[in-house]
């Protein structure tokens, strides 16, 4: 069971709690079709069933979200904090801006709820917020939920892939879903390169952070 707080904005400063069970919602979980899984920089459609377009209106790509379950999603809070959530929307299937492959489902948002520590400065502390969906998404080959970690796990030196639509530094076009392979570096091995905050994660690769 997670339970996410947060500190109510009006005169009565009341703090409200979300309750999300893990076991309820996440049957099935981390499940892709095994034909999509190939190598390469530039993903394939289907690849990451998870992920998400986070978009304004209008069609324009602002950041990645995971899919939670069918009603919410994940992302980072200083894509959502100052915008408000009438004017986003989340597509799920997403993998060419370019080009609708029809598998595309599209959502509009009924409220955001960004970490009640989140500071838009520095190393972004806290960088976390979740996005309600007005209706319910539908599970299909394309359109997944993520595994969520417990409290006790640890990936520290672990080799995982980060997926999205960032900056290619000229490698290549970012219309398309990208993927990145790096390793999960200890928060005790970061803190020691660099001024890291607590609540932040860090990845053994400079590309890290274009995706």
């Amino acid at each position: 069971m997670y339970r996410y707080c947060y500190r109510q904005r009006n005169r009565y400063n009341r703090v409200q709690c979300l309750r999300y069970n893990q076991h309820a919602t996440q049957d099935g979980c981390g499940i892709r079709p095994t034909r999509n899984i190939v190598g390469g920089s530039t993903s394939t459609e289907g690849k990451w069933p998870w992920q998400v377009s986070l978009q304004m209106t209008g069609s324009v790509h602002i950041c990645g979200a995971v899919v939670i379950n069918q009603n919410w999603v994940l992302t980072a809070a200083h894509c959502v904090y100052r915008t408000a959530a009438s004017k986003l929307t989340a597509v799920f299937g997403e993998y060419d801006f370019g080009w609708r492959s029809g598998h595309e489902q599209y959502r509009s948002i009924s409220r955001t709820f960004v970490h009640p520590y989140f500071s838009p400065g520095g190393n972004y502390p806290n960088d976390v917020a979740l996005a309600q969906l007005t209706t319910p998404i539908k599970y299909t080959d394309y359109v997944r939920p993520v595994c969520l970690p417990s409290q006790s796990d640890s990936y520290a030196n672990d080799e995982c892939w980060i997926s999205g639509w960032g900056a290619t530094r000229g490698t290549g076009s970012n219309r398309r879903l990208r993927e990145l392979n790096v390793t999960l570096l200890n928060p005790n091995f970061c803190q020691n390169l660099w001024v890291l905050k607590d609540k932040t994660g860090g990845t053994g690769s400079e590309r890290s952070s274009e995706l």
